[in-house]
């Protein structure tokens, strides 16, 4: 079920943020698109001058509509554009983009800019930060470890839901996956690494949709069995992205795995 949005109200909402700071104003999410459903929310983005402070997110109900207000500059957008980590979401949020209000062409202009990117230019920085990503996870997994062995279900929590943001970002960064929403954005991931993957596999096990094999033989909670799906993840992301790592990362990020393994929580995977 979709759902369209007054146009009245779109109108009230645009005159209310049109002032003199104003240069444009794009609305952006599932309304832009065209698959808002019962509870999207409208997302409005005025754009004011370049070097200008942004003001903080604004979040309120119109007439039972929830409204997001994020304020923008087009040098801002532009150079999130160019950085990895954030031209994922960007890129496609500003081509999905409705312009409402452009003063001077310059959101249309930015509009063009994120039609025409490419994303090769990137590839070295995202293969950066990938590395970076799983090198600074060693840590997570550690904690991990720690709160499976103490039975500690809130500091297993923690890393836990550390594990879950990072690999994923890492796979999406590194292999340059234009996020369309963030509804779409664990399905977009499970394609591009394969939906019959072992990747796939260890962030469903994570994520708690499916059951780690061996967690009833061990006698796993179902908290500690995500535990253990999250630490499959990273094994399966260093498979993937081994060859982006740096020596001096590969022989940490090796240690780590041989620590894994030794612990029983990693099956070694047949060679």
């Amino acid at each position: 079920m979709t759902c369209t949005l007054p146009g009245h109200l779109l109108d009230e909402l645009v005159a209310e943020l049109d002032t003199d700071e104003t240069v444009g104003i794009l609305l952006g999410g599932s309304y832009a698109r065209g698959d808002a459903g019962p509870y999207s929310d409208i997302d409005l983005a005025p754009f004011v001058p370049d070097g200008r402070a942004l003001p903080p997110k604004r979040l309120f109900y119109r007439n039972g509509w929830l409204v997001s207000i994020s304020s923008k500059t087009v040098a801002g957008w532009r150079a999130g554009m160019a950085r990895p980590e954030m031209a994922i979401y960007m890129v496609q949020s500003l081509r999905d983009a409705r312009i409402l209000l452009d003063r001077d062409g310059a959101l249309a202009a930015l509009q063009r800019e994120a039609q025409a990117f490419r994303w090769e230019p990137l590839q070295e920085a995202a293969d950066a930060y990938a590395s970076m990503l799983l090198l600074l996870d060693v840590e997570h997994v550690h904690k991990l470890l720690a709160a499976l062995v103490a039975h500690d279900e809130l500091a297993l929590c923690r890393a836990l839901d550390e594990l879950l943001y990072t690999m994923p970002l890492a796979l999406a960064v590194q292999q340059g996956m234009l996020v369309l929403s963030g509804n779409t954005y664990y399905r977009q991931l499970e394609e591009t690494a394969g939906t019959e993957s072992g990747w796939t596999r260890a962030l469903r096990q994570a994520l708690g949709v499916i059951a780690v094999p061996e967690a009833e033989t061990r006698d796993l909670s179902s908290l500690e069995a995500r535990g253990a799906g999250a630490l499959h993840l990273y094994g399966e992301t260093v498979a993937l992205l081994w060859e982006r790592l740096s020596r001096e990362q590969r022989s940490v990020v090796e240690e780590t795995l041989e620590i894994l393994h030794a612990s029983s929580y990693l099956a070694r995977q047949p060679t």
